[in-house]
């Protein structure tokens, strides 16, 4: 195997995208240090490159940790991570809910109190899903792929992008960028009864002018970030290393 590793040095980011490289079959393993604050989400993402996506952006998307970040909800807040499979032959379908595993720690810790480990090992057969050394999803399709594992014939008029694909996990036969990057807000992650205590979320799911929304609210939640605190670094996501691993 060829190995290749990021060592960052506890580096924060906040805000943006850090492509790490493309790659296709792989084992990656990241360790970081989740954010403090609410209504944020890091990531750690696998896509494709726009050039190979075909007309088919949804059906080709790692996302390989979604840590939700509202510390006032147990359940899905800090302490709680997912691991998540994007797939389907075009948007808006999408087959994840299949592809999902989420993961709380014990009542007492957080993802943002210690480094924790990332992993994820995509072969030629299947993608297997780790957190801290621990397996938490194995995805095989079975020998007639993500069409059939999609259930996607079933819908009328619409047609198999990867049926001249040898490869049963098409759309994942083709290299990927690796993808760091830390967002604010969403209409996926972040559901209309949740609170960030003791205000309601800022915006609605459902809002014609949600941006807007989330501004107007800024005095709700921008003090918990903390931005005047140890110049911001509650709402940086910390990485202390990157490493793949080509097979």
């Amino acid at each position: 195997m060829v190995a290749m590793a990021w060592q960052l040095s506890e580096q924060s980011n906040t805000g943006f995208m850090m492509p790490l490289g493309c790659f296709n079959q792989f084992i990656v393993q990241l360790r970081s240090m989740s954010t403090t604050v609410t209504i944020v989400i890091s990531k750690f993402n696998a896509i494709t490159p726009i050039s190979c996506v075909r007309d088919a952006p949804a059906s080709s998307k790692l996302q390989r940790n979604e840590d939700l970040k509202n510390p006032s909800e147990t359940y899905v807040g800090i302490q709680q991570m997912g691991q998540t499979l994007h797939w389907g032959p075009y948007l808006p379908l999408n087959g994840s809910p299949k592809t999902h595993v989420t993961k709380n720690l014990p009542d007492d810790e957080k993802f943002s109190d210690a480094y924790h480990q990332y992993g994820l090992e995509w072969t030629a057969d299947s993608l297997i899903f780790y957190l801290d050394d621990e397996e938490t999803m194995t995805v095989d399709p079975g020998d007639q792929g993500f069409w059939e594992y999609g259930r996607f014939g079933y819908r009328l008029g619409i047609d198999n992008p990867w049926a001249n694909s040898p490869n049963k996990l098409a759309p994942f036969d083709q290299e990927f960028y690796i993808i760091i990057n830390v967002a604010v807000g969403g209409i996926r992650y972040f559901a209309d009864n949740l609170t960030n205590k003791p205000y309601p979320k800022p915006w609605l799911n459902n809002s014609t002018h949600p941006i807007k929304d989330f501004y107007d609210a800024k005095d709700y939640w921008h003090p918990t970030w903390n931005a005047e605190v140890n110049n911001g670094e509650d709402a940086a996501l910390k990485v202390r290393s990157v490493r793949v691993w080509a097979v």
